[in-house]
């Protein structure tokens, strides 16, 4: 049984297509603009409450946890108290040590 295609499927490439024309478009500047500043009110909300935002040129908001056991309880706690879904990122992704929450 074959796992994966090689080909993308019609619809997929549609949705590919129907994205980019969207943010080729004003539309797709006001998206970003709101985007960016959710980004760093959520970036200058996490720095005023003292948490450890590491710098990243993305859209993604790091935050150092700095063990995996933590940023999994971290995670959990999130999702479960606050609907709010981050993802915990460990070994082998970073180095042990370096684990992080990723607020996208």
């Amino acid at each position: 049984k074959q796992w994966y295609q090689r080909r993308v499927r019609a619809s997929t490439a549609a949705g590919a297509v129907a994205s980019i024309n969207v943010l080729a478009q004003e539309e797709g500047r006001q998206l970003r603009l709101t985007h960016r500043a959710a980004y760093n009110l959520l970036r200058e909300k996490l720095l005023e409450a003292g948490l450890p935002v590491m710098e990243c040129p993305s859209h993604i908001v790091p935050v150092h946890i700095g063990d995996a056991l933590k940023a999994k309880l971290c995670m959990e706690m999130l999702l479960n108290e606050h609907k709010i879904y981050v993802q915990a990122i460990n070994y082998p992704t970073v180095p042990r040590g370096s684990e992080l929450l990723r607020f996208v």
